[in-house]
Parts: C-alpha cells; structure tokens; sequence
C-alpha cells in the first residue's frame, strides 16, 4: 500500500513546485554525459525547469524541455586527450606512475578552467536574470565551479558516475574502511574478507590515494581563488563545498560491492541509465538482431576509445576471429568509409544503442573494454562478457567481472588469435556464465525503489528544505587532529606518562626510605 500511494506521488504534476535546475557537467567523456543527462531527463520529466551546460556533445540527443550550452573546448586540448589516450590504450601493464597520472589531471584542470573563462558561460554566469533554485555538478575536477552555486545562492547536489573514491568519500563524509573496503578500483566480492596481502595493499593505496587527493585538491583551490578573485563577499573554498548537500552515485554497493558504510548524504542510483522498457531499436539493428538464427555478439569499447588506438594487427586478429563465427556481430566502428572487412556476419555501426541491443533476446555476448555503465548494464540485462580493459576503473571491473563468474578478460594488445577463438568458444557454448550473469540480474534489479523514483525523490527533498546541510557528516568540520582523535590520543599519552613518571618516583622514595638505616640506642 505504501509504495502504491508513493508512485501515485512521484506522478503528481509539479506544477507551482517546478524548480529552475543548472547542471554544469564538463566531463571530456561523452560516457558521463550519459548518465548526467539520463537524470536531467528524469527531473524535466517532472516539470522543473533544466538548464545544462557540456564541453562535449552528449552521445545522444538531449531530450525535449532541456536548455542546452555547448561550451566546445579548444582543438589544442583534444590533441592532447587523444594523445593520452592513445598512449594509455597502448600500454602493456595497467598501473600508471604518479607522474603520469599527474600530468593528465593538470591538463583536465586546465581544461575546466578556460570553460569558466568562456564567453559562452561568462554570459549565463553573469545575467541578472538568471535565477536557479539547485546546482548540479557532474563530479570531474571541477570543484573551482563550486563558485557558480555560491553566485546563484544555491546548494548543489553532485555526480558522480562511479562508485566511491577518495575524492568523493572525502567530500561527502563516508569513513575509510580501510580493514575491510578495498581502495577505488580494486576487485572485491560483497561480502568478501580480505586476506593480510590485500590489507597491506589496500593501507598503501589508501595513503598515496589521499596524498594525490590533497594535490589535487590543493590546484582545485588556487583556481577557485584566482576565477572568483573580483567577486565580492564571495565564500571561500572550504566553505564554497559545504554547498554540496547530497551525493548521487551511479553505483548499487548491495550487488556490487564492496559492502562499507555510506552517509545519509550519498545517495546510490545505479543503473540510472538502464531503461526500464527497451527502446525501439532502428530497422537495420532490428532486422541483423531479429533473424539471427546462432545468436549476436555486440562488440563496443566506449565513447573515449577510437579504433585508431588499436595496432593494425590487433584489428585483423578480432576481424578474423569475428568473420569465422556463426553467431553475428554488431562491431561499434567510428570510420564507416574504411572498415576491417566486408563478412556477411559483421555489422558496422557508428553509434549504438547500447542498452536496447543488450536488452533483446537473440544478444549472446558482449564484449565490452569494461566501462561502469557497460558493465551494468550487461549485468541488468543478463549478458555475459568479454572484457578488454584499457585503464582507470576497467581492470577492477573487469576482474571484479571474471570473479563472479559472469565472463573473461584478456588484454587488448596481446590478443592472439588462438587465444581469443578459445576465449570466444568457451563464453559462447558454456553456459554456465549465462546462469551466473542472470542470477545477478534478479538481486540487482530487487530494490525498493528504481534509480529515478530516488533522483526525483531526494532531488525534490534538497529543494523543499533550501537544501539538505543536516544530512552533512560533522567529519566535514573536523580537523585532521579532531578526525582521528590525535588530541584525545595525545591527552591519554600525556596521562600515561605521568602517571608512569609518578610511579616511578613514588617507587624511588620507597626504595631509598627502606633502604636508610635506623638510628642505634647506645646503652652504659
């Protein structure tokens, strides 16, 4: 009864309650936009009224009711990100050196800081007319456009299109588990207890984690000052983030893991981007699906990864591999005027509908660089893998991904062909991790309430209470000392020395009054 009378709720028209919303949301990947947009979608749905500003066009369109501000960034920088990319996908070992992973957040933080300069945003950030009741920001080394909010007088609620890290858990509050909740991107089983290896691992990242976290956020304040330096009365940077009044995550820690506390701030909606009813797929996509006799495979590697990035050799191996299968291919291929080959089983497309392909009956196997949101997807739908990660989070989903049983992994630049006709075989007729990847998709669609039914929910606590500051953890207003009780373990020192120094005399004074000889009576 109660959650019927809170579904004839969320369909209530808003109507008088309609709400001016901003999302400022500069992620160079258009992979985040997906689920940045998905919610924007959620909310205009609702009748609030939703301004969002990118730097790079969503991968698809943005829907009706949505005011859009394309803030493009400059040619130099897109160099300099494919470059990176390129390098990265090349790369034989997943682990990057600090000073490669520096150079790469210098350059995003120099991105973000020319779309605060931009004409195109200066003129939305300075009309007078402009009034916004909530700030969105999509989570990207962004922090410095904490100031926007404090412009429009607003509080915020931030993305983040993963589950926890080290920023977001020092931002929001949530405690460094660090016994038994392994760092960002470190495959773990819910409910799994790590073994001494893994701990000692998992104290050591945790220590360079929150040192990188500090420099970063170091940089995030000296552009806040220097972009807000000519605003006046303006609030500073410490106090610029307690803005922030709620979290929104695109992760469901119940089914993936790790299991660790949350605060009440942080809010998880994973699978946000999942629709609940498939969409109508285009005629070419339906027809190749519908009349596959063995099946589809669908073969995607994510919005930030071009072809180009693969090695020629690499290209021929997964086309060979590819054209001698029964089942079909749906191979997501940017350059449509020079493809690898012309089998009759290959269909190439520029850009896909991801989840709707994974949502029909006749999809196989998706082979996928092991993206979050492609992850997740794939798991809702039931759809076992083949993952090739390249870098960032996609080696700990992938093996995250292996350990449950719902595929296999193997290194894009060292594929080899007799190893991937193997691999191939062996997720195709074994279904075993069909089973597994189906079993799962029962518990992570088992919730109380969908994604959206909470974005629209708290989204509409925030703006009924002026914002949602009495959700924040005092840990927020805690010093390094007052976090981890250095006083109270100093005093306990103190107290012990002292106590142990007074023993120490008291025993002294015993020992030397025992120790003095008595006074002899000398008798005639």
């Amino acid at each position: 009864m109660c959650s019927l009378l809170f579904l004839l709720f969320l369909l209530l028209p808003l109507a008088a309650q309609s709400a001016n919303i901003l999302g400022l949301f500069t992620a160079t990947s258009p992979s985040h936009l997906i689920i940045h947009v998905e919610m924007m979608r959620t909310l205009a749905e609702r009748g609030h009224n939703v301004t969002i500003l990118t730097m790079v066009p969503p991968p698809t369109p943005v829907p009706h009711g949505i005011q859009h501000l394309l803030v493009p960034m400059k040619d130099a920088y897109k160099d300099e990100l494919r470059a990176a990319m390129d390098q990265l996908s090349k790369q034989k070992y997943y682990p990057i050196s600090f000073f490669r992973i520096y150079g790469v957040v210098a350059l995003l933080a120099r991105i973000q800081e020319d779309i605060l300069n931009d004409a195109r945003f200066r003129d939305l950030y300075e009309n007078p007319h402009n009034k916004f009741d909530l700030m969105f920001l999509g989570y990207y080394l962004n922090l410095a456009q904490l100031g926007v909010a404090a412009k429009f007088n607003c509080p915020v609620i931030m993305n983040w299109v993963g589950g926890p890290i080290a920023q977001i858990d020092s931002l929001s509050g949530n405690p460094s588990e660090i016994s038994y909740v392994p760092s960002s991107y470190d495959p773990i089983q819910p409910g799994e207890v790590m073994g001494f290896s893994k701990r000692l691992h998992t104290f050591l990242k945790h220590w360079y984690n929150s040192f990188l976290e500090r420099i970063v956020e170091a940089k995030m304040k000296q552009q806040y000052n220097r972009i807000f330096r000519n605003e006046t009365d303006f609030p500073c940077f410490s106090c610029a983030k307690r803005r922030i009044s709620l979290f929104f995550s695109n992760y469901h820690s119940p089914s993936e893991g790790p299991i660790r506390p949350l605060v009440p701030a942080y809010i998880e909606v994973g699978g946000l981007q999942i629709k609940e009813q498939p969409g109508e797929l285009p005629l070419d996509l339906a027809n190749f699906l519908n009349t596959a006799e063995n099946g589809v495979i669908l073969f995607s590697l994510g919005t930030n990864f071009k072809n180009s990035f693969m090695t020629p050799k690499t290209v021929r191996t997964l086309y060979e591999a590819f054209s001698q299968l029964k089942q079909r291919v749906i191979w997501k291929w940017e350059n449509l005027d020079s493809t690898p080959g012309n089998a009759s089983n290959i269909l190439y497309k520029k850009w896909l509908p991801q989840s709707d392909i994974l949502a029909h009956p006749k999809l196989k196997l998706f082979i996928t660089h092991a993206g979050k949101g492609g992850i997740a997807e794939a798991q809702y739908h039931g759809v076992p893998m083949l993952a090739f990660p390249i870098f960032g989070d996609q080696p700990g989903n992938a093996a995250n991904m292996v350990r449950s049983g719902f595929g296999l992994s193997l290194h894009l630049q060292e594929l080899n062909a007799i190893e991937l006709q193997n691999t191939l075989k062996e997720l195709l007729e074994n279904n075993k991790y069909e089973r597994a990847v189906k079993q799962y998709s029962k518990i992570y669609r088992d919730r109380p309430m969908t994604a959206r039914q909470l974005v629209v929910y708290w989204t509409e606590y925030v703006l009924r209470h002026k914002g949602a500051y009495h959700l924040q953890s005092p840990w927020l207003r805690m010093s390094f000392v007052e976090r981890n009780n250095l006083d109270v373990l100093a005093l306990i020192i103190v107290l012990l020395c002292s106590l142990m120094w007074i023993i120490k005399k008291l025993v002294l004074f015993i020992r030397v009054t025992l120790k003095k000889p008595t006074k002899k009576c000398k008798t005639n």
